[in-house]
């Protein structure tokens, strides 16, 4: 068998178009091929520098996006802040039910706004409110039933009831009507020129106890344990400080047992020393401006649950206990 042999003619280098048809098409495509591999570190890292420019644009439209529907809730917000936020109630709405339902005000007072560490951090005070009226005891019983529409949140804190010689009855009604304290101003954004503005102080307690109040809000406990105390109507010695309540004595009956707690004038107050009264108190009653509720009543305590707020701004439930004062002898 005989081999194979080629024969390769000879190539003028210097004449290369003189060269067979096949051989220059070899050589353009190698010289092609060189070409491209020398060129390709360029061209790759002009496509890897064309990717991360798509890349780049990508994430800058999708931050534009996102800016803009930032914009839009931050106006909704504004606007929603901007409208006047509803009053639980005030005298002006006991006074006009009271005419509208054909009972004599005689008399209206307001004392002083009371404060105490629960509501305050919610930016609520109770304004006790003085309402003495006449009437027939169809319309004071409509008067009264009507509260929850007209003046909510607003509960009896004493009542006094005489009949009227004249007919009907006459009320000495004492309401606390909570109310929102001062609010703090509503912030702006950075649009706002705060050039010529004053200093704020960074080591402010002020400040500090109103961004406790906020945080205090906004923590899931608040949702939890706290709005459901307002929504219930308050009792009376829930006006007192549990520091001026005494537990001086129980009254036992056939199926539970009630308490006799006392509420003590106002420390250094001499004079009111005849106004102490005494209220009985049964478990499941509240007692304290602390949301204090009574579990159990004993012989020698009672057992309070109430809501405490932590310096970290979480509410949480404590157990008290306010022991039995006995009387000297």
């Amino acid at each position: 068998m005989k081999g194979l042999t080629f024969a390769l003619p000879q190539l003028d280098l210097r004449r290369p178009w003189l060269w067979p048809r096949a051989y220059q098409y070899a050589f353009f495509v190698g010289a092609g091929v060189c070409g491209a591999m020398l060129l390709s570190p360029w061209w790759l890292h002009s496509w890897q520098a064309w990717d991360d420019a798509s890349e780049a644009k990508a994430k800058w439209v999708a931050e534009q996006e996102s800016t803009q529907a930032l914009r839009a809730q931050t106006a909704q917000l504004l606007q929603t802040s901007s409208q006047p936020q509803a009053t639980f109630a005030d005298a002006a709405a006991l006074t006009r039910l009271a005419e509208q339902q054909g009972l004599q005000l005689s008399q209206l007072r307001m004392d002083k706004p009371q404060h105490n560490p629960a509501l305050g951090a919610l930016h609520m005070q109770t304004l006790p409110v003085h309402v003495k009226v006449q009437g027939s005891w169809d319309s004071w019983l409509n008067w009264l039933a009507q509260w929850s529409t007209a003046a909510p949140g607003v509960t009896v804190s004493s009542l006094e009831l005489k009949a009227d010689p004249r007919g009907g009855v006459s009320a000495q009604v004492l309401a606390l009507a909570p109310q929102p304290t001062v609010t703090d101003a509503a912030f702006e954004l950075a649009s706002v020129n705060s050039e010529g503005a004053a200093p704020v102080d960074p080591f402010s307690a002020q400040a500090w106890g109103r961004t406790q109040r906020a945080h205090a809000e906004q923590h899931p406990s608040y949702a939890r344990l706290v709005a459901p105390e307002l929504l219930r109507a308050r009792d009376v010695l829930e006006a007192y400080p549990r520091e001026r309540l005494q537990y001086v004595g129980q009254i036992a009956s056939a199926d539970e047992m009630e308490a006799l707690v006392k509420v003590l004038p106002p420390v250094g107050d001499k004079n009111n020393m005849p106004m102490v009264s005494v209220h009985r108190v049964r478990a499941g009653r509240y007692l304290g401006q602390d949301f204090g509720r009574v579990l159990a009543v004993a012989p020698d305590h009672l057992l309070i649950q109430e809501l405490a707020l932590s310096s970290s701004g979480e509410w949480h439930i404590r157990d008290v206990r306010l022991p039995l004062h006995e009387a000297a002898p």
